[in-house]
């Protein structure tokens, strides 16, 4: 007999099963997890299918948020610079991309390519209507023409407009080398595409090229193993010559691990009065930590503890440094 007890227990009994079932909102249930996002629609609004919208649980209640195309927003510089061949258009291997924009807005790219059958540094410029290449800059042996192998591009923008391109070039152990465009070709700076190069060593890599906003002059830092130890070296041109800036690439040069740490891939920034900032991974606290120093006038000096103990980073891995200055030529490193 189906007693007014048996009835109670039954209540209670799908009651319980009820609170038990996710998304089914009971007494017990919190007033804020039966909120909906009231910015997000319910429905598929214009231009946006159901298909691209995403589900988001708030509590035990669920919302359609509608999410926009995977690139919208971004457009390419010309037909097919991010499709089929992209901006590089050839059947090679296109790598290790280095983008700056000249004072009239002309974006120029440069990077590492193999359709050549060796590895060479090409460059192209958007003339508004095209990506073009100058003077051979994006076939055969482009600006390196190495007899080895060139790869690790930097490319800035001088505030003229010319464009300056160093990169390593493996041959005969590996150097750092430089070429700008003049407007005709692409010169070197007093043998910075040939022998020795900026570096002047067999063991130099990563370059961080950047152009001095006064003297428009290029300053290069890099990786350097003058012996058995690697270190951050910088030369800059001077007009005449490449120059070291107390012993910036003798010795020690700025980092100075005294071969105690790994230290590598170093950032540059030059600030209004043209005195270079250099942020660098470094391995002396035990840690991979991200170090810093600048040029006060007549040393490398630190900021804050920036190249001793946990440095900037003041973590236990970091690494790849990317270096910029603010308005207030502050630094800021990432």
């Amino acid at each position: 007999m189906f007693t007014r007890t048996r009835a109670f227990s039954l209540a209670i009994a799908i009651l319980l099963m009820l609170t038990l079932l996710p998304g089914v909102p009971t007494a017990a249930t919190s007033p804020s997890s039966l909120l909906v996002k009231e910015e997000w629609p319910q429905t598929a609004g214009a231009g946006t299918s159901a298909s691209a919208e995403k589900v988001e649980a708030v509590g035990q209640s669920v919302a359609l948020a509608p999410t926009a195309d995977s690139n919208a927003g971004w457009e390419e510089v010309g037909d097919g610079s991010a499709t089929g061949k992209g901006v590089s258009n050839n059947d090679g291997h296109s790598a290790e991309p280095s983008m700056a924009i000249a004072p009239d807005g002309t974006p120029y790219l440069a990077w590492t390519d193999a359709s050549s059958g060796g590895w060479e540094i090409y460059v192209r410029r958007w003339n508004g209507s095209k990506w073009e290449a100058l003077d051979g800059s994006a076939t055969g042996g482009g600006i390196s023409n190495s007899s080895g192998s060139a790869t690790q591009p930097s490319l800035v923008i001088d505030p003229d407009g010319t464009p300056y391109v160093a990169w390593g070039d493996v041959t005969a152990g590996t150097k750092i080398y430089m070429r700008r465009w003049s407007g005709s070709k692409w010169e070197a700076l007093d043998g910075s595409a040939t022998g020795g190069g900026i570096s002047n060593s067999a063991d130099a890599d990563a370059p961080s090229l950047v152009i001095a906003p006064n003297s428009k002059n290029p300053y290069v830092a890099w990786t350097d193993v003058p012996g058995i130890c690697p270190e951050i070296y910088l030369r800059y041109w001077n007009g005449s010559s490449w120059a070291q800036l107390g012993g910036s690439a003798s010795s020690g040069g700025i980092s100075d691990s005294g071969c105690m740490d790994t230290v590598g891939n170093p950032s540059l920034a030059i600030d209004a009065s043209d005195d270079p900032y250099v942020a660098w991974e470094d391995v002396r606290s035990g840690q991979y930590q991200i170090y810093l120093r600048y040029w006060d006038g007549s040393n490398w000096a630190e900021l804050g503890g920036s190249a001793t103990g946990g440095g900037v980073s003041n973590q236990t891995r970091s690494a790849g440094p990317s270096l910029a200055l603010d308005k207030d030529d502050e630094p800021c490193v990432a």
